[in-house]
């Protein structure tokens, strides 16, 4: 087990890898169009290959970094199953050992996102998920996936607005902190023409 701590965010990153055009990804996707009951719940990270000779497949990404959260789906059976009616497969996402595989539900799968690793090095499949019996989507599940391209919603907007502001953040630091180095360069140089 690795003793390094990783962030939802940073197993997205890692699962979406480098973007190609044979696969869309929909992260913090929503399942419906509406407010209530199903269509309000997301999905963590939703997969869909874009070629029809591999059958449009459909895989979600269920991360969870902390034992108390998957726990409390084990608990809520009904939670997991919106998700599923538009998935060929179903994994749950986890920094390694988080997860027996004794305790993953017979219809999901187990990745291992190890964080002290880069790039596909990262992901480890520790139980392959069965194929489901995906149905067709819904035009609620369709607009859902339209708004997510998009960034439509509100959300999502203000999700970007602080990774945004947290990138710039970490740019501006780390421009200080060249600054910084630059005046204590330029002291030390007038400390040795001055002696």
């Amino acid at each position: 087990m690795s003793k390094s701590k990783i962030s939802a965010e940073r197993i997205l990153d890692i699962l979406q890898g480098e973007q190609t055009l044979d696969v869309l990804w929909f992260p913090e996707m929503r399942l419906g169009s509406g407010w209530d009951g199903v269509a309000s719940r997301r999905i963590d990270l939703l997969k869909v290959e874009t070629a029809p000779s591999r059958g449009h497949t459909a895989t979600i990404h269920e991360i969870k970094i902390s034992r108390a959260d998957f726990r409390k789906d084990l608990k809520q059976p009904k939670k997991q199953r919106g998700a599923r009616l538009f998935a060929d497969f179903f994994y749950y996402v986890t920094p390694p050992g988080l997860i027996k595989p004794e305790e993953v539900p017979v219809w999901a799968g187990l990745i291992e996102i190890d964080p002290d690793k880069t790039g596909a090095q990262a992901i480890r499949r520790i139980i392959e998920a069965p194929r489901l019996d995906k149905e067709r989507p819904t035009w609620g599940f369709l607009i859902a996936a339209c708004r997510n391209i998009s960034g439509w919603s509100k959300e999502n907007s203000a999700a970007q607005k602080v990774h945004e502001l947290n990138r710039e953040i970490s740019r501006l630091e780390m421009l200080l902190q060249i600054r910084d180095y630059e005046i204590q360069n330029l002291r030390e140089a007038a400390k040795t023409e001055h002696a």
